[in-house]
């Protein structure tokens, strides 16, 4: 007798055996099993780009900001080319363009470096301008100007021990910040100090930082070299013993900015120094300072 077979009963035994493909099987390559995209806290690594279009990038910085420079600073020479300290008149235009003048070269940079950055198809994470964590970075950067102070100390006490001319020089520092800067409204200071910040650190930390690091493969020599060219920048404007301090605040800005992955603390700490600069200098020149 012959049972009819159901869905619930096994097959036959002697079905025919499974057709087996001729081609040879290959492995699924292990780099694509395992490959993630770059998350926003390793995007300044600069992961997807390669070390040439690194450098064009910094060739295309340079000369963007060359160009810029070279016209604002033309721009504030002839505006500014009177004597602060002794014409009244010119103290009080250069307090009303000064503002204009440092805005134009802020807004320079953050136009230029966004499109850069949309150029290789990276995050604004990839120069550290993100608002992950935000508070907790402010909070750093209100604690990295405490270190940094400490450490000028430690570089000022240093250096006296051996450099006795340590105190004039730093009063002739401050003599060349007066002859460069006109006398400020405490709040334009704040303002001013805020746009410095922003500059500074979105081009040397978050933009030049961070190609060199793509570049060099060490976020150690590019640490290095973006401080010693911050320094140099500032020697002209600056006596050899202030230099000094400003090599502490870009050696500390550097590193506070690869660990957190964020501009954040680097912006607010350099804010705050400059703008205690300031109104140190406000307060103890008085009316010497017009």
């Amino acid at each position: 007798m012959i049972h009819e077979q159901n869905d619930c009963t096994p097959e036959s035994t002697t079905h025919a055996a499974p057709e087996v493909s001729s081609d040879i099987p290959t492995a699924r390559p292990i780099a694509n099993e395992f490959e993630v995209p770059v998350s926003p806290i390793d995007a300044m690594l600069l992961a997807p780009i390669s070390k040439k279009a690194a450098w064009k990038d910094l060739g295309l910085i340079v000369l963007i900001l060359f160009v810029s420079e070279f016209f604002v600073g033309m721009i504030a020479g002839i505006l500014f080319g009177g004597d602060y300290q002794n014409d009244a008149a010119q103290a009080d235009f250069g307090r009303r363009m000064l503002i204009p003048i440092i805005a134009t070269r802020t807004v320079v940079v953050l136009l230029t470096i966004p499109w850069l950055t949309r150029r290789r198809h990276l995050p604004a994470a990839a120069n550290g301008l993100t608002w992950r964590k935000f508070p907790i970075n402010a909070m750093l950067g209100i604690g990295a100007t405490g270190v940094a102070y400490a450490l000028i100390l430690i570089w000022m006490v240093s250096c006296s021990l051996v450099w006795p001319e340590v105190i004039e020089q730093m009063q002739e520092n401050a003599g060349r910040i007066m002859s460069l800067i006109p006398k400020q409204h405490p709040l334009n200071f704040a303002l001013l100090s805020l746009m410095i910040g922003v500059y500074e650190e979105v081009l040397f930390r978050g933009f030049l930082m961070t190609r060199l690091r793509r570049i060099t493969g060490s976020w150690l020599v590019a640490v290095l070299v973006v401080t010693v060219i911050f320094t140099m920048l500032h020697a002209q404007d600056q006596t050899s013993v202030a230099l000094g301090p400003i090599a502490i605040l870009g050696l500390l800005f550097g590193v506070v900015t690869i660990w957190r992955r964020s501009l954040v603390p680097a912006i607010v700490g350099h804010t705050l120094f400059d703008l205690s600069q300031f109104l140190n200098l406000y307060i103890q020149a008085g009316d010497s300072w017009q």
